[in-house]
């Protein structure tokens, strides 16, 4: 129990520029672990391995917000059009290293 540290990372999660240094679960359980090493899975966790990682229609488009409650909301990063045309941008951009 830190009061104090919660109310820090609670006043920089409302921060852009702290938001915008955040992954997505996925990248962040499985790129982690080699790097720090020692990780292991906790008791009951399946749940939420199987939702990273896919399974049970997980990753099944439309994407349900939030991974169904897994993951914390990303609506702060912009609109879908938005997103979209970046990602487009960014694929045109790097159309010779892609293909």
């Amino acid at each position: 129990n830190f009061p104090a540290v919660n109310r820090w990372f609670d006043s920089m999660e409302t921060l852009e520029s702290y938001q915008l240094t955040k992954s997505d679960y996925y990248t962040h359980c499985w790129d982690l672990p080699p790097q720090l090493g020692g990780c292991v899975n906790e008791d009951g966790s399946k749940q939420f391995q199987d939702s990273i990682n896919g399974m049970n229609g997980s990753w099944d488009l439309p994407l349900a917000p939030d991974n169904n409650g897994l993951e914390p909301d990303w609506s702060w990063a912009g609109d879908e059009a938005a997103a979209k045309r970046e990602a487009v941008e960014r694929v045109t951009a790097n159309f010779e290293a892609i293909v």
